[in-house]
């Protein structure tokens, strides 16, 4: 093909010089024909990596990509890099300008004589480039080969030999990394800059950004082929029930809201008008109470009184027992001769069914966990891969600063694509206790603390319209973060708005600002939750705990994510006694 382009240019230009019918074109054509050719079999053969760097930028052949309207949309970033073009490669784009400019040239020239100078001297300068390009192509093939080498000395000197397949790509990965930065002007800066800078995490961030956005990057395309691996395995399980969980919300259906407000508030004033004692006896146990009360009073002994009413108490409710007892085996009695003669009873079938349903639904969710468990586990293994590749190919970031910078940075790029299809599988996994969140948040709609049984001294009762608001507010912007570590945050935020609320509204006063415990913060939250209206918060939290590393949850991260988890435990179980 580029001898036949060759050809044509020649023939044009002998055409433009006035010899169609000469004896010299078939010797031009055959002069160029040979440069082209000869230069196109040298490039595939000398310098195999042009045609990668060339490429990058096309999908991956083996990579599968998914399709419909469920389809991740990933969009490649522009190319902001410029490559370094080989010997050849130069040399062939100034003979083509070469050629251009012969052409315009030889037109405007007048005599065969003139022109034919013109097409020889043409000649002979693209004969000289192409011996001059060659000598070049053969230095920069050495230069290029020795940097190879030298790339996999460094490479066995930070994987060692491999000894595994994995081993073995680490290996290859990190070959084509630093063989397609040596190509990057603009990355060799950054690099160069990270070694005058390393505890800059501002720069650390936009470094890892940068390579992640630009398509061309081997880390980017590894980022992206492992977030293809994690969707085609998510898609499938989550795709045709991502509405599923959606009626799963405050105010819960067939429930009033509010409704186990008026019975706590009464049980609390009958607890405060009997001395926090429970009324358990019926009204008649009260009149024979009163009785004996008077009787005492006549009397004077008191022993024999206490002791006359208790048993009196106890013998009445025995024998409303006994009643209830007799009432329900006479009840059966009659069901029983009325259903003597029936051999088929419709109810016993119904009730089957019933049972088979919740077996398929248990072996459903289990496989659903499963599942979820194996995806959990890949997407922890493929970042700590990408991370490990940026601090083998980055050594000024293998430090504690750099190791927290590189995850961070990694976690939201990686996950904010999968993340709409992450979270419904987390509230599948936990839909009954959404459930019962749902329903205690219905339930205690428009709680306020003491409802709550927070502290007297923690309710904060007007220090703003609704105390502790703005741990409520904050609470609820959790739902609408993608970074798990970003979640974390906000959680801990909310325990320091909680904690700066109490300060604040003890700020002036007489009494001391009392210290909030671990005893104390729990009800306190249990009240913030309830009042975000938010029953997903208990996935929230549980993908927080699956995918936040492990030496957040050792510190003050993991003491308010318990503390979390532990008031929304104990709001779902609220709605037992519903």
């Amino acid at each position: 093909m580029v001898c036949l382009q060759s050809a044509g240019r020649a023939q044009a230009l002998a055409q433009d010089a006035g010899w169609s019918g000469s004896s010299q074109v078939p010797k031009q054509q055959s002069v160029l024909g040979k440069e082209h050719s000869s230069t196109d079999s040298v490039r595939p053969a000398l310098s195999p990596s042009q045609g990668r760097i060339a490429n990058q930028n096309k999908p991956i052949a083996n990579e599968k990509r998914p399709s419909g309207s469920q389809c991740l949309q990933f969009v490649p970033s522009a190319n902001i890099s410029r490559l370094e073009l080989d010997p050849l490669e130069k040399m062939s784009r100034e003979n083509q300008m070469l050629i251009t400019a012969y052409r315009t040239r030889i037109a405007r020239t007048k005599g065969i004589a003139s022109k034919y100078q013109l097409s020889v001297s043409l000649q002979r300068r693209l004969s000289e480039n192409m011996a001059i390009a060659k000598a070049k192509q053969e230095e920069f093939l050495r230069a290029k080969l020795e940097k190879r080498e030298k790339l996999q000395q460094d490479a066995l000197r930070k994987f060692g030999i491999s000894a595994t397949k994995e081993d073995d790509e680490k290996k290859q990965l990190y070959l084509q990394i630093q063989e397609y930065e040596q190509c990057q002007e603009w990355l060799r800066g950054w690099r160069h800059k990270l070694q005058e800078t390393p505890e800059d995490t501002v720069f650390m961030h936009q470094l890892i950004k940068l390579i992640i956005s630009t398509s061309g990057h081997p880390l980017a395309q590894m980022l992206q082929k492992y977030q293809y691996l994690i969707y085609d395995r998510l898609q499938p399980l989550v795709s045709h029930r991502l509405d599923e969980c959606s009626h799963i919300r405050v105010p819960f259906h067939g429930l009033k809201p509010g409704s186990a407000l008026t019975q706590s508030r009464a049980g609390r004033s009958c607890l405060h008008s009997d001395g926090g004692q429970d009324s358990v006896v019926p009204a008649v146990v009260d009149d024979v109470s009163n009785l004996y009360t008077n009787a005492e009073l006549a009397t004077g002994n008191k022993d024999d009184l206490a002791n006359a009413i208790e048993s009196a108490r106890q013998d009445l409710e025995q024998a409303a027992a006994t009643g209830e007892n007799l009432a329900k085996q006479l009840t059966h009695g009659m069901n029983a001769e009325v259903d003597e003669e029936e051999t088929f009873d419709e109810n016993d079938v119904d009730e089957t069914l019933k049972d088979d349903d919740l077996d398929l639904e248990s072996v459903e969710g289990e496989a659903l966990q499963r599942h979820a468990k194996n995806i959990i586990n890949d997407v922890r293994l493929y970042i700590d891969r990408l991370h490990e590749m940026f601090l083998a190919t980055y050594e000024q970031l293998n430090t504690p600063l750099g190791r927290d910078q590189v995850h961070s940075s990694l976690e939201q790029p990686f996950l904010e694509r999968l993340w709409p299809y992450l979270l419904p599988l987390f509230r599948l996994i936990n839909k009954s206790k959404e459930t019962q969140l749902a329903k205690a948040m219905t339930a205690y709609m428009g709680a306020k603390p003491d409802d709550m049984f927070v502290g007297e001294n923690l309710c904060l009762y007007g220090h703003e319209s609704v105390p502790y608001s703005s741990a409520i507010c904050e609470l609820q912007r959790v739902v609408h973060l993608i970074c798990p570590l970003s979640k974390l945050e906000c959680v801990v935020h909310v325990i320091k708005i909680i904690c700066h609320s109490v300060d604040e509204y003890y700020t002036g006063k007489a009494s001391q600002s009392p210290t909030v415990g671990a005893d104390d913060l729990v009800p306190v939250l249990a009240y913030v939750v309830v009042n975000t209206g938010l029953p997903q918060l208990i996935s929230e939290c549980h993908a927080i705990e699956e995918f936040i590393h492990e030496g957040y949850l050792m510190g003050e991260e993991g003491y308010c994510l318990i503390s979390l988890q532990t008031a929304l435990g104990y709001v779902a179980s609220l709605s037992e006694k519903l």
